[in-house]
């Protein structure tokens, strides 16, 4: 079930923010050519900093993953994380640990985890986070959710599986046959 539910409800339903702490002079998002990995690019007048969202793609193991890296482009931007939990479509608050490499949080069947280096402090039923991100710097978030009576899953490595997904849909995207004036219409309404 659902974890991040705002879009049909509000924030208290959950979310998961990152973005810069301050002014934003703007922000372009795009998806990577041939590939459903989302690129949030930010502008502030400290930087540049662009924040790759995506599902890994490897096929193995019932866990959900969503991954989140956040990329130093130029400058140093001061970053701000918020996570609000709320399982079952919004209407469960779970019992969320903050854990060294992250945290975990648990509702009835359903667990999940956020590791990252990023320390989270927990307040008002939500965890809030901020940290800077220099050009060259990558800061990631990997998201694993599975059953609570279950092990744990062990930790991927974000940047392999950024690397991974690319090429699975790039290889899907390349069965395309279509060769017309519309291949990249054609090729993204089928992703």
């Amino acid at each position: 079930p659902a974890c991040f539910a705002s879009l049909v409800g509000d924030d208290n339903n959950g979310r998961w923010l990152i973005a810069p702490a301050g002014e934003v002079r703007s922000a372009q998002r795009r998806y990577r050519d041939d590939t459903l990995v989302l690129e949030t690019i930010y502008e502030t007048a400290e930087g540049r900093a662009a924040v790759v969202d995506f599902m890994p793609h490897d096929g193995e193991g019932d866990e959900t993953r969503l991954v989140r890296i956040v990329r130093g482009l130029s400058g140093e931007v001061e970053m701000r994380a918020e996570i609000v939990l709320r399982f079952d479509y919004g209407s469960l608050v779970p019992w969320v640990r903050h854990m060294d490499d992250g945290l975990r949080a648990d509702a009835g069947p359903d667990a999940l985890t956020i590791r990252t280096p990023v320390q989270f402090k927990g307040e008002h039923f939500r965890s809030e986070a901020t940290f800077s991100i220099a050009e060259g710097q990558i800061t990631p978030f990997v998201l694993t959710a599975f059953r609570s009576h279950l092990p744990e899953p062990d930790p991927i490595d974000p940047t392999w599986a950024l690397d991974a997904t690319v090429s699975w849909w790039r290889d899907w995207a390349a069965k395309c046959t279509y060769e017309g004036p519309w291949r990249d219409a054609v090729v993204r309404s089928l992703i």
